[in-house]
């Protein structure tokens, strides 16, 4: 058959090899051109290489059956309008599922001169354009077959195992000797991010990272010399994901015949253990100092580097939480907003009332959003989080994260993350405060202290001076009283008339500071009486 001034194309697939021969020699006189696979793998390759004009598929193959050659070929845009006969050595037992395969024609594989004809009369009914849609609502030649029970079982068994592994949530792959995909399970394309028909017959090395590659070309080549079972488990990253990727090698004969592959995504748990340990990290951090600026300027930094945002910013509330300051605020021409106090109300004050924290993914359009200090700052926020820092149930400040790096907004996740370091932050500014706190406090005793130690040394020279002025006052009195006698009993022409009237006068001078002292001295011990009437009456009443 020709197809203008070609032979016309027939594609045959079928395991056994000699009935591949006797049906190609068949075609071939009837003026085709033939080509061969025996194997689903080979029969895609041959397909993408060299389209046919028709395909004759075998359903029941190893590596790749004709359901699932069918399937993919059907969805490549390439190739999805080359007919495709399938031939069924099992159409009695499968006859109510055959017509879900999408195929184009269906055919019983009985008598073999049966089959040459069936097959011979729809090659030229496709050829003709005059078959019917009715030719893909039925089997060619199933009323001469009958329904075999060992059959159904292991139909029955093998859809079983199909529907566990197309449901599990682990993905799951086999790869022939060569090295090419011959089995992908939905959890897999997910995992690997390409659908099923990209992936089959493809090299699994072709859709790797390098590292990943690398190491499974190190497994492979064990495997390759290993006569028996042989197992290896990686954790290994692709395309973002962490992935925990567990080989076995395959035998047949004690020979390596490929290998499976079973992929855990164990993205989240890695992303829940390194959360932990920057949780750890910043608890640390956060409790290696009590100095209060250190502790505030810590947590912001931390928190900008876990989230992995533009700006972030930490505002105190005021001892009444009727107002908010800006403690510290990093990014760019986010530092301007640094010391700048305000009043806290609105999202502002209902974040200090309820201590809910609020996420907005797409502050242009989130009503909620003020954007008063992007006018301030010349910032633009595009995602922006609030947690409150809560410390015994109310809200001591507000921690501010704007802006993902890359462009992408903030999520639940950032809010959860924010909100477990928060905890700890607003434990270490608690800590700081209480020790700022202290140090005031022993600050204003040790003043205390240093002003009664003042108080005694000079109560202790009070005590002296008034001791001392007792015990000159009487010598003085007697010296100042003879002087004066003395003064009176000389002229004032005498010699010696002016000098003991000077020394008369100092005299006078010291008897006015002992008096001068005593008074004091009297004045103080009548206010110690009067403090210490004063204790009683406090102790009593109390």
């Amino acid at each position: 058959m020709t197809k203008g001034q070609e032979k016309v194309k027939v594609l045959l697939v079928d395991n056994n090899r000699d009935f591949v021969h006797l049906l190609s020699i068949f075609l071939e006189k009837e003026g085709y051109q033939v080509m061969k696979a025996y194997d689903g793998a080979e029969a895609l390759e041959v397909v993408r290489t060299s389209p046919p004009d028709y395909i004759v598929l075998d359903l029941v193959m190893p590596k790749i059956d004709g359901g699932r050659v069918c399937h993919y070929l059907k969805l490549d845009q390439r190739f999805q309008k080359i007919p495709i006969i399938i031939l069924s050595g099992v159409a009695a037992e499968v006859s109510s599922q055959m017509f879900e395969i999408g195929a184009d024609a269906y055919i019983a594989k009985g008598n073999f001169e049966d089959l040459k004809r069936d097959i011979l009369g729809t090659l030229q009914l496709f050829q003709g354009k005059s078959w019917m849609a009715s030719i893909r609502r039925s089997i060619l030649g199933v009323e001469k077959m009958h329904p075999r029970e060992i059959v159904n079982e292991l139909l029955m068994a093998n859809d079983h195992q199909e529907t566990v592994l197309q449901n599990l949530a682990e993905g799951v792959l086999e790869v022939d000797a060569g090295g090419k995909i011959i089995y992908v399970n939905p959890a897999a394309c997910q995992i690997l991010g390409l659908p099923e028909h990209e992936l089959i017959v493809q090299p699994l090395t072709s859709v790797l990272d390098d590292h990943f590659r690398r190491e499974v070309e190190r497994i492979v080549k064990k495997f390759k010399i290993s006569s028996s079972p042989a197992r290896q488990t990686l954790t290994l990253p692709h395309q973002g994901k962490t992935l925990r990727v567990h080989f076995s090698n395959i035998l047949e004969n004690l020979q390596f015949a490929g290998y499976s592959v079973i992929i855990e995504d164990i993205t989240p748990l890695m992303e829940r253990i390194q959360e932990l340990s920057l949780l750890s990290e910043i608890g640390i951090v956060l409790t290696s100092t009590l100095d209060l600026k250190a502790v505030l300027g810590l947590v912001i930094a931390k928190v900008k580097e876990a989230l992995d945002v533009e700006a972030g910013s930490l505002l105190l509330a005021s001892p009444d939480r009727t107002s908010l300051t800006f403690a510290v605020a990093l990014g760019e021409r986010w530092q301007s907003l640094q010391g700048k106090e305000f009043k806290a109300d609105g999202l502002w004050g209902r974040m200090m009332q309820t201590g809910e924290s609020i996420l907005i993914p797409e502050a242009e359009r989130d009503g909620r959003f003020d954007p008063v200090w992007d006018r301030e700052s010349g910032f633009t926020t595009r995602s922006t989080l609030f947690v409150p820092l809560l410390t015994r149930g109310e809200a001591v400040g507000i921690v501010q994260v704007s802006n993902k790096r890359g462009g992408a907004p903030l999520t639940e996740e950032d809010r959860d993350l924010l909100s477990s370091i928060s905890r700890y932050a607003a434990i270490a500014i608690d800590n700081a405060r209480l020790y700022d706190q202290q140090k005031a406090m022993n600050e204003n005793l040790k003043a205390m202290q240093e002003k009664l130690l003042e108080s005694e040394r000079l109560k202790a020279m009070a005590d002296l001076a008034g001791a001392t002025v007792q015990e000159f006052r009487q010598p003085l009195k007697s010296i100042q009283s003879r002087m004066d006698s003395l003064l009176r009993s000389l002229d004032e022409g005498h010699p010696a008339y002016s000098q003991v009237k000077e020394l008369t006068r100092e005299i006078g001078k010291l008897s006015d500071t002992i008096r001068h002292i005593e008074k004091i001295t009297k004045m103080r011990q009548i206010v110690e009486k009067e403090g210490q009437r004063g204790r009683k009456r406090t102790i009593h009443s109390g």
